[in-house]
């Protein structure tokens, strides 16, 4: 059986949030294309599930298809998004705008690393230093 709500293409050929238990379209078709998240480290994307990357004018975003939480999480604004699964207690996406790469943390719900780095690597060890406990 299939999700109750997802992505899906429209008449226009773009891909717009519908209901598939009540049959009807949620939001407007605006998206040009729609994919699965891609983890950094190739490590399983299980825990965003519910989170789909979404492309709109050659942008990309993060919708959430949780039920308590049908929208776009981030904004189709960035170049190229990764997800960055940590054993710790964040996890976060990494955002890459402009040549630069930055981060997003999940739970914080806002950027917390600037896009001042080049190197994805780099990003995801200040993610890291920010989850360290302070001692």
């Amino acid at each position: 059986m299939g999700w109750r709500y997802e992505l899906k293409k429209g008449p226009n050929g773009k891909y717009g949030l519908y209901d598939n238990k009540q049959e009807e379209w949620l939001s407007d078709c605006l998206y040009d294309k729609v994919s699965k998240p891609v983890s950094k480290d190739s490590l399983s994307t299980l825990r965003v599930l519910f989170s789909k990357l979404v492309n709109q004018d050659g942008k990309w975003g993060v919708f959430s298809l949780h039920p308590n939480r049908l929208s776009i999480t981030i904004p189709c604004e960035y170049d190229e998004i990764l997800y960055d699964y940590r054993t710790g207690i964040e996890s976060w996406w990494l955002l890459r705008k402009d040549g630069k790469w930055g981060a997003y943390c999940i739970s914080r719900k806002q950027i917390v690393v600037p896009f001042d780095y080049y190197d994805v690597n780099e990003v995801s060890h200040r993610c890291e230093e920010i989850e360290k406990p302070l001692g």
